[in-house]
């Protein structure tokens, strides 16, 4: 009987201590060595912290757009084709960057363009190897453009450029592998970084 009200005991005993572990704000560990006895440590770097999830009293602000302006015309023309593109400018966001073009069908055919698509879309990377990843229009089709048509579209790029990259290169040339030359000299590079 004594060996049973001994267990009972010290169950209850656990289950108090577990409790209140449980409830406790900082890490609560139950130390043997000191005949079962609960002891509170702090969870490390919390000393004079706001409570915050990151454990950090500053609020991390986003970094302030950057906007260049390009200004940039190439033209290009095949026996079948001919169009005009314009880079206007590019905005650097903290997680994707923005850039607004003009798009014009100088033909009398129409013009396949981009498709909603990374592999097949306009391609951004910057000079230390990082690629940008296109951020098609949500219609899922391809921008097709019929003689004399023309668009302006800002075109998005998802990821964060880095503060060691110097130039952005935003690449047409991969998006119409059936009309490749006409799309062959359309490549821009934008110059990045501190003003």
């Amino acid at each position: 009987m004594k060996k049973t009200i001994s267990l009972v005991a010290a169950l209850a005993v656990a289950a108090t201590l577990a409790l209140t572990a449980c409830s406790s704000d900082d890490k609560a560990t139950f130390d043997a060595s000191e005949g079962g006895q609960q002891s509170s440590q702090s969870t490390e770097g919390s000393e004079g912290s706001t409570g915050s999830a990151s454990g950090s009293a500053e609020a991390v602000e986003p970094a302030k757009a950057q906007t260049i302006e390009v200004n940039e015309t190439k033209t290009s023309s095949t026996e079948r084709a001919a169009v005009t593109l314009t880079v206007h400018k590019v905005v650097i966001n903290d997680y994707y960057v923005e850039t607004e073009v003009t798009l014009i069908n100088d033909g009398a055919g129409e013009v396949n363009a981009w498709f909603p698509s990374d592999f097949s879309g306009p391609q951004l990377f910057d000079d230390q190897g990082l690629k940008y990843l296109f951020q098609g229009q949500a219609s899922g089709k391809q921008l097709v453009l019929q003689g004399g048509e023309g668009v302006n579209a800002v075109l998005v790029h998802a990821g964060r450029v880095g503060p060691q990259a110097r130039t952005l290169t935003l690449d047409f040339t991969a998006i119409n592998p059936r009309n490749k030359e006409l799309w062959s000299q359309m490549t821009f590079d934008i110059p990045v970084g501190s003003k």
